[in-house]
C-alpha cells in the first residue's frame, strides 16, 4: 500500500521544480530581466531547455522510485507526455492568462527539447546507478 509519505518521498523534487517553473513562468519579464547580467540574447531559450530537462529528469526518477517495475519504457512515455503537456499549458497560460507574458512556439520547442534531454540523461545514468 502506498501512502502520502511514500508519494512525497518519491516526488518532492518534482513538486518543488513544478513550483519553480510555474512561478518563473507567471512572473512579469521585467521583474526577471531587471538584472543586467541576465540581458543575454536568447537566454530565455536556454532557461526553458534546462527547466524542462530537470523537470523530466526528476519526474522519471520519481516515477521509477514510486513504482519500481519492469515497465521502464512506459515510464519514459508517461514522463514525456506529462512534461510536454505541462510545457504546452504554461505557454498557453502565458499567451491567454498573463497579459504581461508572451506564449511562444519556439519556447515550446525548447520545453520539449529539454524534456527529451532530461529523459536521455536519465536513461544514460539509470543503468549506472542501478548497478551500484
Amino acid at each position: 500500500m502506498f501512502t502520502f509519505t511514500m508519494i512525497l518521498r518519491s516526488f518532492w523534487k518534482v513538486i518543488l521544480w513544478l513550483i519553480t517553473i510555474t512561478v518563473l513562468s507567471c512572473m512579469p519579464v521585467h521583474v526577471i530581466m531587471k538584472y543586467p547580467f541576465l540581458n543575454i540574447p536568447n537566454l530565455d531559450k536556454a532557461v526553458h531547455f534546462f527547466m524542462y530537462s530537470f523537470f523530466s529528469f526528476f519526474l522519471i526518477q520519481g516515477i521509477v522510485k514510486y513504482r519500481p517495475t519492469d515497465k521502464h519504457e512506459l515510464f519514459v512515455i508517461i514522463t514525456l507526455i506529462i512534461s510536454a503537456a505541462y510545457g504546452y499549458l504554461m505557454e498557453i497560460a502565458q499567451l491567454k492568462l498573463f497579459t504581461f507574458r508572451e506564449g511562444d512556439v519556439i519556447d515550446m520547442v525548447f520545453n520539449i527539447t529539454g524534456t527529451l534531454a532530461g529523459i536521455i540523461f536519465y536513461e544514460i545514468i539509470y543503468p549506472v546507478v542501478n548497478k551500484i
